[in-house]
C-alpha cells in the first residue's frame, strides 16, 4: 500500500493541535505507472517502425543475392549451361561439389533466415501501425496450446535446457466470452512469457528442483483473464519495477534484448485495449496477469483439456 501523510498545526482555544490526514494513494500510483509505461510504448512503436524501414533495404539485397546465387548455380538452367560450356566448366561437377561441401545447404539457410527476418520486420511495421483490420474472433485455448507447442520445440530454449522437463498445466473455464484479437500477437505474448519463465528457472541459483508453469484462463464480467505463473526465483523489487521498461534486461549480453516484455505490454494494452500486470517476489515465483476485453455479451463453449 502507498500512503500520503499530510500534517497541519492548528490552534484551538489557544492550544496547539496537530491534524494528520493519511490517504491511500495506491491506485493513483498504479495509474501514474500505467501512464508512464504507455508513453514509453508509444515511443517504442515509432522506434520499431524506423528500425524496420532501415533494415528492409539491406535485407532485400541479402535475399536477392542468395536467390541469384542459387539460380545461377543450377545445372539445369540453360543460361548457366551455355556460359559454363563457353568457359569449359562442367556444371554437373560444380553441382556435385556444392552438394559435397554443403554450399547448397548454406544458400538455403541464408534464404530461410532472410525470409524469417523479413516476416519479423513486416510484423514490426504492422505492430507500429496498430491496425485492427486483422482482428477476428479468437480461439484463446488454441492460441495458448500453439504457444506451448512452439516453446517446447524452440531451438534457443533447448540450447540451455529442456522445456519439456517443466511441468506445465493449462486450465480454463468451461465457457469464455468471445474476444476479438490478433491471434499471432497474443500468441507472441504467451511465448515471451513462457520463454522468460523457462529461462529464469533454468538460470536460478540454487536450481529449481521441480520447475512448474501454471496457465489459467478465466471469464470476467467484461472479458477474459489469462494468468501465467511459475515457481522460479522471482524478481527483486528493483527489477520488478522495471519489468516492462524497453531495453531493460537482467540476462547476459547476447541472450536478451530487453524488448520481449515491453512489446508484450504494448500488444496487450495499446493493441488490444487490455491490462497487463506482474506480481513477483524473491523466492516466490512470478505471476503475469493479462486481461482482454470482451466484444460481445454471449459466451462460447471452449475445450478444457490441456
Amino acid at each position: 500500500m502507498n500512503c500520503l501523510l499530510s500534517c497541519a498545526l492548528l490552534r484551538i482555544d489557544g492550544e496547539a493541535h496537530v491534524m494528520a490526514v493519511l490517504r491511500d494513494i495506491t491506485q493513483i500510483k498504479k495509474m501514474q505507472e500505467v501512464i508512464i509505461q504507455t508513453e514509453k510504448m508509444v515511443s517504442l512503436g515509432g522506434i520499431a517502425a524506423g528500425i524496420a524501414h532501415e533494415i528492409n533495404n539491406p535485407l532485400g539485397i541479402v535475399l536477392q543475392a542468395a536467390q541469384n546465387m542459387a539460380q545461377r548455380t543450377r545445372p539445369d538452367f540453360a543460361k548457366n549451361v551455355a556460359v559454363a560450356q563457353a568457359m569449359g566448366l562442367d556444371m554437373e561437377l560444380l553441382a556435385r561439389y556444392m552438394r559435397e561441401r554443403k554450399l547448397d545447404v548454406f544458400l538455403a539457410d541464408i534464404q530461410d533466415a532472410a525470409l524469417r527476418a523479413s516476416a519479423i520486420i513486416r510484423h514490426m511495421l504492422e505492430f507500429s501501425r496498430r491496425s485492427e483490420s486483422k482482428r477476428k474472433l479468437c480461439d484463446l485455448p488454441g492460441v495458448l496450446h500453439r504457444a506451448l507447442t512452439l516453446a517446447q520445440s524452440d531451438y534457443d530454449l533447448k540450447k540451455s535446457y529442456d522445456f519439456k522437463k517443466i511441468d506445465v498445466s493449462l486450465h480454463m473455464d468451461d465457457e469464455l466470452p468471445p474476444i476479438n484479437c490478433t491471434e499471432t500477437e497474443i500468441e507472441q505474448v504467451a511465448i515471451n512469457l513462457l520463454r522468460n519463465a523457462a529461462q529464469a528457472m533454468a538460470t536460478a541459483d540454487p536450481p529449481v528442483e521441480a520447475p512448474r508453469i501454471d496457465i489459467d484462463i478465466t471469464a470476467l464480467p467484461g472479458g477474459v483473464r489469462i494468468v501465467i505463473a511459475d515457481n522460479g526465483p522471482g524478481m527483486p523489487p528493483e527489477v520488478l519495477h522495471r519489468a516492462f521498461e524497453p531495453f531493460f534486461t537482467t540476462k547476459a549480453p547476447g541472450v536478451g534484448t530487453g524488448l520481449g516484455l515491453s512489446v508484450s505490454y504494448f500488444i496487450v494494452t495499446k493493441g488490444h485495449g487490455g491490462r497487463m500486470e506482474v506480481e513477483s517476489a524473491p523466492g516466490r515465483g512470478t505471476r503475469f496477469i493479462i486481461e482482454l476485453p470482451a466484444d460481445a455479451p454471449a459466451t462460447v463453449p471452449q475445450e478444457t483439456s490441456a
